[in-house]
């Protein structure tokens, strides 16, 4: 992937070296998570963060735990000078007892603030899919068998959308965690949207994620599959490959819309193959246009933190689009990156440090 000779985070100006295929992700904050790893604390979420969301302002992680550890999850807020959790805001929540296996497996955040979660807690789980308010409550668990993999909330009818290991269709839930059906729409296990069989004819679903059209795009295996939405609004195509790639048995296959009105909107995903260390960030964090031509993406670090430490290629995604930011997960390392997504030379002004700070005053 295009790095920039440029590492130091300049506070304001244009990109330096950006494209019509090149967009540019700069970062602002970095934190190191480690402390939620550590089981002897209060605030432990797994022993490694495996799922972030993020609203320009607040982070919510989760974690994993190949061992009856547990996992849950916490919220904190980065600021631009902590390397520390020292801007903890409230202790975990939705602690699971779980089976040796993974744990939380993806985060995403509505409007209003609600917060889903897709868990894996083993075969016979019952609880995939699990909401919550911003303060940790809980509103709805999934009432069918399922192994929570992606969920993401629908643009179109503000409705908590999953996937699930090893399901043939997208998930779709009211907000106590039923099955969404309101007489026209029914999305189950048996009604929702067919993405299996797809043209790498693979069940092994790691996350989705949804553009503004509510068109569905998802990891089948190392794959990135799209499904596109009907006129109607209601049913879907039958979902063709932009990439692919199996790589089955491989975890932290993860995509995110990003949007922006002074880019090209596009997916970021990771293009994790295998789960050996030493993989370099930018060797396995991707981008591709919404048709699947790939996009560079030239990723600016801030001199004062350093380069990324090489990791196992699990990273996960959140896009903030009204500050224009994109929070990063670090698996291995438990570290959480933000990056401001610059805009394109001739496009508005940007956001810069001293934007997202201003944002940020006036939540």
């Amino acid at each position: 992937m295009k790095m920039c000779n440029v590492l130091v985070l300049a506070l304001a100006g244009a990109a330096t070296c950006a494209s019509a295929t090149t967009v540019q992700l700069r970062e602002v904050m970095r934190s190191d998570v480690s402390a939620f790893a550590s089981t002897t604390s209060a605030w432990y979420v797994g022993k490694n963060v495996a799922a972030i969301a993020w609203n320009g302002s607040e982070a919510f992680i989760g974690g994993q735990s190949f061992d009856t550890s547990g996992s849950a999850v916490a919220k904190f807020r980065p600021h631009l000078n902590d390397l520390s959790t020292d801007a903890l805001l409230s202790g975990r929540f939705g602690a699971l007892t779980q089976a040796a296996t993974r744990g939380v497996q993806d985060i995403a955040l509505s409007a209003d603030g609600t917060l889903g979660v897709a868990w894996d807690n083993g075969a016979a789980s019952n609880n995939g899919f699990r909401t919550f308010d911003s303060n940790g409550t809980q509103l709805g668990t999934a009432t069918f068998g399922t192994r929570g993999n992606g969920v993401h909330f629908d643009p179109i009818d503000g409705k908590l959308t999953g996937i699930a290991l090893g399901s043939g269709r997208a998930l779709k839930f009211n907000n106590d965690g039923t099955t969404f059906n309101d007489g026209v729409k029914n999305w189950n296990t048996t009604t929702g949207p067919l993405i299996f069989p797809n043209s790498i004819n693979s069940s092994t679903h790691r996350d989705l994620t949804m553009d503004r059209a509510g068109n569905l795009y998802y990891r089948a295996q190392n794959s990135v599959q799209m499904a596109t939405r009907n006129n109607d609004g209601l049913g879907y195509a039958a979902p063709v490959q932009l990439k692919g790639s199996l790589a089955d048995n491989v975890n932290g296959q993860n995509i995110e819309f990003i949007n922006s009105p002074t880019n090209p909107d596009i997916l970021i995903y990771t293009d994790r193959a295998s789960v050996s260390t030493g993989q370099s960030l930018t060797n396995v964090v991707k981008a591709m246009d919404l048709s699947g031509a790939a996009i560079t993406l030239d990723l600016v670090f801030r001199g004062d933190y350093g380069a990324p430490l090489a990791g196992n290629g699990y990273y996960d995604f959140s896009y903030d689009a009204r500050t224009r930011t994109l929070a990063m997960s670090d698996f291995i390392n438990n570290q959480v990156y933000i990056f401001e997504v610059v805009p394109t030379p001739g496009s508005l002004a940007v956001l810069g440090l001293a934007g997202l700070a201003a944002a940020r005053r006036r939540r």
